[in-house]
C-alpha cells in the first residue's frame, strides 16, 4: 500500500534539496528528518540523510543512517555503496573492501564500485 503522505514527503525532499543547494545543510537535514517521520523505514530517505550528514561532516550520523538503511534492506545497493564510501572516509579500509567487493561481484560493470575498490588497492 502506498504511503498516504507521499506528496508531503516529496515536497519535503524537494525542499531539502533546495536548502542543501543554497548551503543551508542544517535546514535541509531538518526537512529530511520531517520526511522520515512520515515514512521512518524509507531506505531512500535514510540514504539521502546519510549523504547530507556526510556532506555536513557528521560521520557518526551518516553511519547511523546507512546502518539503519541496511537493517531495513540489507541488499540495498546504494546504501551499501555509500556505507563503503563512508568506511573509506573513516579509514576503515578492510570493511570498505568487503562492501565494495560484494558490489563488484553483483554488478561487475559498476564503474563507481570498481573505481572505489581500485582506490583501496
Amino acid at each position: 500500500m502506498a504511503n498516504p503522505h507521499i506528496f508531503e514527503i516529496r515536497r519535503l525532499v524537494e525542499r531539502s534539496e533546495e536548502l542543501a543547494s543554497a548551503g543551508d545543510l542544517d535546514a535541509a537535514r531538518k526537512a529530511l528528518r520531517d520526511a522520515l517521520r512520515l515514512d521512518p523505514d524509507n531506505v531512500e530517505l535514510l540514504c539521502a540523510l546519510g549523504r547530507l550528514d556526510l556532506e555536513r561532516g557528521d560521520l557518526t550520523a551518516a553511519r547511523k543512517g546507512y546502518e539503519r538503511s541496511l537493517a531495513i534492506d540489507s541488499r540495498h545497493l546504494q546504501a551499501r555503496y555509500e556505507l563503503a564510501f563512508l568506511r573509506i572516509e573513516e579509514r576503515r579500509f578492510e570493511e570498505a573492501e568487503v562492501l565494495l567487493a560484494g558490489l563488484v561481484q553483483e554488478l561487475p560493470d559498476s564503474i563507481e564500485a570498481l573505481s572505489e575498490l581500485g582506490y583501496l588497492y
